[in-house]
């Protein structure tokens, strides 16, 4: 028995295997069809005609000391799996689903599941579930051919000479030759100055779940289409490659954008009647100007797609080895599937299905065929729901659509000149979202309202912190003795001062007694390394520096320092408001950003931006003093600002999570549920393990306080959305 390596394509299709385990990510399938009448022990003999010929369907996968290898085994003659759904369409789709979404792959067994299907109309079928490992869309193809010529006119496909082995021993001689280390100079050159271009942000969970629409442009369209192409000489696959790359540049404004192109990779005429698998994925990278014209671009891609030709050989894995990881190089795929079913199974009434196996393994692959050589071109969009949903899909093709319109009626439009949007969404953007005229009180400093608002409601619970709470005039009280002694101190406006507490009631108090001073807070994480909380420190000018315990000797601050926990200078101050030294240019705050891209950056805002927003959210959310919102949010990022201030200008209560429990949504469901807590703010990487806590453990009725929930600061899905309903309730959300 001859063991051989794993192709470049098998290796690549492993890895993937591996990656997204217990999973239909590899799994290929499709129905076929069968109009005239035949016998099981027919259907059963043009299978085993299949696997006997092609050698593919007899390759078995050996896994020693981490490492992979192959073998081909002997034919023996199969029964097969008979399925009646005869008037039952409802457990024939629910079957058909389980069989596609399974995972089939194993070691040392078959690669592939056929069954026999009695059809829910009384007419029969065969399911064709195969591993990518051994198949690919043009092995697809080959075995309806083979299997349908065999049941109509019991044609016999004679053994193959070559073997897929044959594949697999040319890539290992090309691995020594002169042309890969010129295919491996070709590509660096190709992706030097590679800059993101993604058509959609990812999100953070490596979820495969995926979903299809399908498309079929009319006979019309199509001609319109292939006459096209036809008289500008290029491909079907050029076309919508370049509306791709269009569409690409249009939304990211990369100057190298790059499309996947899946090559199908049959070199010689022999490997053209081969199953296997040889297709391969590669980028097309064109340069693109916003001065282009469409025919230039399609000219352009046209050249590149020759270029990708001589050398597709070079596995996409070195590509990464050799450039790294680069965002966008196949967010996106192309593929134009060539291979046709003979013309006598389309005669006779034979048809076929391709089935979504409910995985994807990149955000977005868009497959054009006419495999039934009919007058129309089908075209599936296959995505993942985590990053694109249905809707953008519907919308995406239609500007596809658009875009090879404008390319067939005027060719030498340039590209900075072509819409991708709806005359609809121009509408909304420029009448309805431009609509945001609102009478606010943008008048009155943060701290003129909140002494405003105690005066109102001295006696109303104003935050509260594990059992521990201040009334509106309790709080006011002990900000103004923090105010007093911070202006005793030398605060004045625009002074910024430190504050680096956890989150508890000396947090409000601290901010709140700043703010009264004249001051303008920096909000600083205690779990920041001694080195970035250094930095934020000299790079503002800290005035002061507040804190909740004892400073770490590694922190190098030499001015006034208060601990707001310890310090008893604070309880002997006046109790009485300060005045006003600050207006609604001055600063409120100054909140430094991650540092991701280089040192962080202190991000100034003053109290009028600051109170715009809070009197926005409080107006569109007709916030009240019946409300009591969770403050959870970290107070070093901009969206705690609405947790911090925004309940204490009209009246309504704040409960504090403690710090470090933002991931924790036991804890922040127990606390919503005891504190009857209204308004609820998240990220969607929060959000998510929040639902699915709330899923999992059925406990939906515990948050029957909540009236508002937002969710921002990164993409907000529909998906999401719909999960939020779905099982916590009909409430209100907002993005």
């Amino acid at each position: 028995m001859e063991k051989v390596p794993l192709s470049d394509a098998q290796i690549e299709i492993i890895q993937l295997q591996e990656y997204y385990e217990n999973t239909s990510i590899n799994n290929i399938a499709g129905i076929v069809n069968i109009k005239n009448k035949v016998t099981i022990s027919e259907i059963e003999k043009a299978l085993n005609n299949l696997i006997k010929n092609h050698d593919s369907y007899r390759i078995k996968i050996k896994k020693e000391n981490s490492e992979y290898e192959q073998y081909i085994s002997e034919h023996k003659d199969k029964n097969f799996n008979v399925v009646d759904f005869t008037n039952d369409q409802e457990e024939y789709r629910h079957w058909i689903d389980e069989q596609v979404s399974k995972n089939i792959f194993s070691i040392n067994s078959d690669l592939f599941e056929f069954t026999i299907i009695k059809l829910p109309e009384g007419k029969t079928g065969i399911l064709l579930l195969q591993h990518h490992v051994i198949s690919d869309g043009w092995s697809m193809t080959i075995a309806v051919n083979t299997i349908c010529n065999y049941l109509i006119d019991g044609t016999k496909t004679e053994t193959l000479e070559p073997s897929y082995f044959d594949h697999v021993r040319e890539e290992l001689k090309y691995k020594n030759s002169e042309r890969f280390k010129k295919d491996k100079q070709f590509w660096i050159e190709k992706l030097e100055n590679f800059e993101d271009n993604e058509l959609f942000k990812k999100n953070a969970t490596n979820c495969a779940q995926g979903d299809r629409q399908s498309f079929n442009l009319t006979d019309a369209y199509t001609v319109k289409l292939l006459t096209f192409c036809e008289k500008n000489n290029i491909s079907i696959s050029n076309l919508f490659t370049t509306a791709m790359i269009i569409l690409k540049y249009k939304k990211t404004l990369a100057e190298k954008i790059s499309v996947g192109s899946i090559m199908h990779n049959r070199n010689k005429k022999m490997e053209k009647e081969l199953t296997g698998a040889f297709s391969r994925t590669l980028p097309i990278i064109v340069d693109v100007s916003s001065n282009n014209s469409i025919s230039d671009l399609l000219t352009k891609t046209k050249y590149e797609s020759f270029n990708l030709l001589k050398h597709r050989k070079y596995p996409y894995r070195k590509i990464i080895e050799d450039n790294g990881s680069k965002s966008g190089i196949l967010d996106c795929m192309v593929s134009f599937q060539n291979k046709q079913y003979d013309s006598k199974i389309i005669e006779n009434g034979y048809s076929d299905e391709w089935l979504d196996n409910g995985s994807n393994n990149t955000s977005l692959a868009i497959s054009i065929s006419n495999r039934n050589r009919d007058n129309s071109l089908a075209i599936d969009y296959d995505y993942q729901v985590a990053v694109v949903n249905e809707k953008e899909i519907t919308d995406l093709h239609n500007f596809m659509l658009k875009i090879i319109e404008t390319a067939i009626e005027n060719p030498n439009k340039q590209i900075k000149d072509i819409e991708i949007i709806s005359e609809d969404e121009k509408r909304t953007i420029l009448n309805e979202f431009n609509n945001t005229e609102m009478n606010l009180n943008n008048t009155q400093t943060f701290v003129e309202r909140f002494e405003n608002q105690v005066a109102q409601t001295p006696n109303q619970t104003a935050v509260t912190y594990e059992g521990d709470s201040l009334s509106y005039s309790e709080l006011n009280v002990k900000a103004n003795q923090l105010a007093h002694q911070l202006r005793h101190k030398g605060v004045k406006a625009n002074h910024l001062v430190g504050i680096m507490t956890n989150r508890h009631l000396e947090m409000i108090i601290g901010i709140y007694g700043i703010l009264k001073a004249g001051g303008a807070y920096v909000p600083i994480d205690p779990n920041y390394p001694s080195e970035r909380i250094n930095y934020i420190l000299t790079d503002s000018n800290t005035y002061a520096l507040l804190t909740d315990s004892v400073l770490d000797t590694s922190i190098e601050f030499n001015q006034t320092v208060i601990n707001l926990k310890e310090d008893i200078n604070t309880s002997i101050q006046p109790t009485d408001n300060l005045s006003y030294t600050t207006n609604m240019s001055d600063l409120m705050c100054i909140i430094y950003t991650s540092g991701t891209t280089g040192k962080p950056k202190g991000v100034k805002m003053p109290y009028k931006s600051v109170m715009n927003n809070l009197n926005r959210r409080i107006n569109r959310f007709d916030i009240s003093s019946n409300d009591n919102i969770l403050f959870k949010m970290p107070f070093t990022f901009d969206p705690s600002i609405w947790e911090l201030f925004g309940w204490a200008i009209v009246g309504a209560q704040a409960t504090l999570l403690p710090s470090g429990e933002e991931g924790n949504p036991e804890i922040i469901t127990s606390l919503i549920q005891m504190s009857k807590v209204t308004m609820a703010v998240f990220v969607p990487s929060m959000f998510i393990p929040f639902i699915d806590y709330i899923k999992s453990t059925k406990q939906a009725h515990l948050l029957s306080s909540l009236n508002h929930v937002l969710v921002g600061g990164e993409a907000v899905t529909p998906k999401l959305v719909n999960q939020f309903n779905e099982w916590i309730g009909k409430k209100t959300t907002h993005n």
